[in-house]
């Protein structure tokens, strides 16, 4: 019986020390993570307007999703009900001209071997939700901050996220609030946001990035769990412009902001069959053009409204009943992005125009590490360090004059 005892003690001990160490590691990792100089911020200004569509002939959209969950990790992540397959052949019978599936942290090689294979996943396993959707990616990034995590914590995951792909966006900010509107004042080193996700419209995250002069180009997707429910295939969706479709045009094209979300209104309650038969008439942008410092938009069929959305997510002028409108952009605009409400329910969201001075418009300035307070708190850490591991070494002399 004592041998027993004495065994489920030192398991007890050995279960005691490993969480500690664990514990210990993931303390670490927040301690040591840098401090940040975020950039000082200013609007988009300039005697010049930047139109992401100039070169856009309306000719050549392809509609995509690169966001949806398969089977990973033995069933035990959000998905496990989905095979890539099935998943596949539900988007084909909807109609969609690329798909990329993003299970957590794993690159889903289902059809590696096709021309038009363009690898990702879905990059975090934090309590507080803060993703990050990695497109045309070399590996994954196993590195994250568990528990909640500050600004300094999330720019330091989106530094180490640069060159592990070729796009990474922040995935479905809105969600859990994993990203505020302050942080997309601040943040940098990324290349879009997610602003249509399944049920999650995270435009107040977009217009905050856009007020401070940070050019971000926006992706829609489904995000789908389940793909038996038809509510969450083809609820959201990118059109890209892209010729042939190839993945090095559709990743060019996401980059540069030659593209635009949909978001359908009406998706509830219709079967796939339904769904595919609406999907053959979905309206499209024929034409996103400047002329004479106005914004011209035209859509292929009318509109209930089209809205023109500026500084602060401020709505600027709204035009109802037309497929056709124009907003002159003052000289106090410093951005003008604009929304389609059409008819047959769905949302359009087109990436914003925007001022800028100069031969092209400037990169946005990149978050810094303070090295000073940096420096101070990694002491400090090694500090508590050094003042726990010596209270134990002498708890542990104490304990040992003790037995004796």
């Amino acid at each position: 019986m004592k041998i027993i005892q004495k065994i489920t003690v030192r398991i007890a001990k050995i279960i005691l020390w490993f969480v500690l160490c664990l514990l210990f590691v993931i303390l670490s990792a927040y301690m040591l993570c840098p401090v940040y100089h975020f950039p000082e911020t200013q609007p988009f200004s300039g005697n010049k307007i930047f139109n992401p569509y100039q070169e856009v002939s309306g000719n050549y959209w392809k509609k995509c999703n690169f966001h949806v969950h398969s089977r990973a990790w033995g069933g035990i992540t959000a998905g496990s009900e989905n095979s890539s397959q099935k998943i596949f052949g539900v988007y084909h019978q909807l109609g969609y001209d690329h798909l990329s599936i993003s299970d957590y942290m794993r690159i889903n090689t289902y059809q590696s071997g096709d021309s038009h294979y363009l690898p990702g996943y879905e990059h975090g396993f934090g309590m507080g939700k803060n993703h990050q959707l990695i497109i045309g990616a070399k590996n994954v990034l196993w590195f994250d901050f568990p528990f909640l995590q500050n600004r300094h914590n999330k720019q330091f995951v989106l530094n180490h996220l640069k060159g592990r792909s070729q796009l990474y966006f922040i995935a479905h900010p809105e969600f859990n609030h994993s990203y505020s509107p302050d942080d997309f004042r601040y943040l940098t080193n990324y290349d879009g946001v997610e602003v249509l996700n399944h049920f999650r419209i995270s435009d107040r995250q977009w217009d905050a990035a856009l007020s401070v002069g940070h050019y971000l180009p926006l992706i829609a997707d489904d995000d789908g769990h389940d793909i038996s429910n038809p509510n969450e295939a083809g609820r959201c969706f990118t059109m890209i412009d892209a010729p042939s479709g190839n993945p090095s045009q559709l990743v060019a094209s996401l980059k540069a902001g030659r593209t635009y979300g949909v978001a359908d209104e009406k998706y509830a309650g219709l079967s796939y069959e339904q769904k595919a038969e609406r999907f053959k008439n979905i309206p499209f942008v024929k034409k996103i053009s400047i002329n004479n410092d106005s914004l011209i938009v035209e859509v292929s069929e009318p509109a209930s409204e089209i809205r023109f959305i500026g500084q602060n997510g401020v709505k600027k002028m709204t035009i109802a009943g037309s497929r056709r409108a124009a907003y002159f952009i003052s000289p106090a605009d410093t951005y003008i992005r604009t929304e389609v409400l059409c008819n047959s329910g769905f949302h359009l969201y087109l990436n914003p125009v925007f001022r800028y001075s100069g031969d092209q418009p400037k990169a946005y300035p990149l978050a810094t590490v303070d090295w000073l307070w940096t420096s101070v708190l990694r002491l400090l850490f090694v500090l508590i360090v050094i003042i726990i591991v010596s209270y134990f070494k002498q708890k542990r002399r104490k304990h040992s004059k003790h037995e004796i």
